[in-house]
């Protein structure tokens, strides 16, 4: 090997894909080539992924001259899907996507390897997370880009983020979360989406709720636009202290002011009902805890009140809306029942 090397630790996959000394230990190795880079493995064990990942897309995007024929993609296709297949870690609740850079590789196989790795640094191949919770469970996660998500429970979160000259991040919400946005020094938007509105961040914190076919968004600090996705558009900024709703037979946002502390409550263990319906009370026991609430007559449903109680503890949270609304609450496995006391 030469003795003018590159810095091969600030190398990414694309750099080492190609590099010609990476390439010719992978595809060819003399006994100096094999000791140099089990050597600089041993000194750069955070590189283990990346020298992986180098080596498998070396070893299964390499096309000859002729490599264009559909029979040749489709082989290329098959091959690179076993090997992500078979390389692919588990780790509970996020998954990454790499099928599409993989297909993409494969269907550009008559213009070669440089041209698809110049692809994947320049449009970036985007990478999903999934993130779930479940009855009454309450969870924080932080993405790939320092920016936190809090998930409240029977909720889901798909984060997709791309890299490159189109970066971008995109989150599809169903349920409700709190987020606390990192501003990205690209300016990188961030964008939730729900069943019926889109939410465009740079770097802020709001609480978005998608339950019941009504979304709703909280601002507590910062600047967001949004955006319906059903009917004729709307879009309007946001400014801390505002509230928008829209639900699927709405034909504009509805917006008023609000404190975003009573909305947000639910990420420090408690919930804050201010001269809230039974009604609104069962939907909330539905949706974040996975019961059938029956409420024994209707002019109960309507009944208000106002209280602040805790969320981390289902029983104390049944008892204390007993004592709160002046009902009994029958518990009957994940049916609840709701009458006057």
């Amino acid at each position: 090997m030469s003795k003018h090397l590159p810095d091969y630790s600030t190398f990414s996959v694309t750099d080492f894909v190609l590099d010609h000394h990476f390439v010719q230990w992978v595809q060819n190795p003399s006994a100096h080539d094999i000791f140099f880079w089990e050597d600089w493995l041993r000194q750069h064990p955070d590189k283990q992924k990346i020298l992986a990942d180098a080596r498998l897309l070396v070893n299964h995007v390499r096309f000859e001259k002729d490599y264009n024929s559909q029979e040749n993609i489709d082989e290329t296709w098959e091959v690179l899907s076993a090997k992500f297949d078979e390389q692919k870690p588990v780790v509970p609740n996020v998954f990454f996507n790499a099928r599409f850079f993989m297909r993409f590789a494969a269907t550009v196989a008559a213009v070669g390897i440089t041209a698809g790795f110049v692809w994947y640094q320049v449009t970036g191949s985007p990478a999903s997370y999934l993130y779930k919770t479940g009855n009454g469970e309450v969870a924080t996660f932080k993405l790939s880009d320092s920016s936190e998500v809090t998930l409240n429970a029977n909720s889901q979160l798909k984060v997709t983020m791309r890299q490159g000259w189109n970066a971008s991040r995109e989150a599809s919400l169903e349920g409700e979360a709190f987020f606390i946005i990192k501003k990205q020094k690209s300016h990188t938007s961030f964008t939730v989406h729900t069943s019926n509105v889109d939410v465009n961040v740079l770097g802020t914190e709001f609480n978005v709720s998608d339950r019941r076919d009504l979304s709703t968004v909280v601002l507590q600090s910062g600047q967001i636009k949004i955006s319906n996705t059903i009917g004729r558009v709307h879009e309007m900024l946001m400014k801390p202290g505002d509230l928008a709703a829209f639900a699927d037979t709405s034909s504009s946002f509805r917006i008023r002011l609000v404190n975003p502390e009573n909305y947000n409550s639910w990420i420090h263990k408690k919930l804050v009902f201010d001269h809230t319906s039974i009604s609104d009370v069962a939907h909330m026991l539905e949706d974040n805890y996975g019961f059938s609430v029956v409420i024994s007559k209707p002019a109960l449903a309507k009944r208000t009140f106002s209280a602040t109680l805790p969320s981390n503890s289902l029983p104390i949270l049944l008892k204390a809306l007993e004592e709160s609304f002046n009902l009994n609450i029958t518990q009957l496995d994940k049916k609840l029942t709701i009458t006057d006391k």
